[in-house]
């Protein structure tokens, strides 16, 4: 024999004088969603769908927004139906431009007066490409 609760009994489920009804929710979720509304309401924390959370985070999509209207396509080159970003071509020619001074170093023996080679060869190809950046692209 089943025990029933009557439609009055029913009705009043979950109610606590001094607090509104809680609306029934369905599987884990929704109890997980009826804690956290719980929570927030005994600590008098904003719930997670509004006050200054989603007030800041509005803030933060009009600013990403704003900020990014002065971005404008990148300078890139057509070469053979392929798009190539110029700070690559400038890179190619740094490295290029560092192995020749490099191949001119070893012919006038120079290369043994420079002390840390470590450092030499990547500041040559940083200054090479930052130089071919500067003349073409500023």
């Amino acid at each position: 024999m089943a025990l029933t609760v009557p439609n009055s009994a029913r009705s009043n489920l979950g109610f606590r004088p001094g607090r509104p009804r809680l609306k029934p929710h369905s599987g884990v979720a929704g109890l997980r969603r009826a804690k956290a509304w719980r929570f927030h309401r005994q600590k008098g924390i904003p719930s997670p769908g509004g006050g200054w959370g989603s007030l800041l985070g509005l803030a933060g999509c009009v600013a990403a927004l704003l900020l990014a209207t002065g971005c404008s396509r990148a300078p890139s080159f057509n070469i053979l139906g392929s798009f190539f970003p110029a700070w690559l071509l400038c890179g190619i020619v740094g490295i290029v431009l560092a192995v020749v001074t490099r191949l001119i170093l070893l012919r006038t023996n120079f290369e043994k007066e420079l002390s840390p080679l470590i450092l030499v060869y990547p500041c040559l190809f940083l200054f090479y490409t930052f130089t071919t950046w500067l003349l073409f692209f500023s």
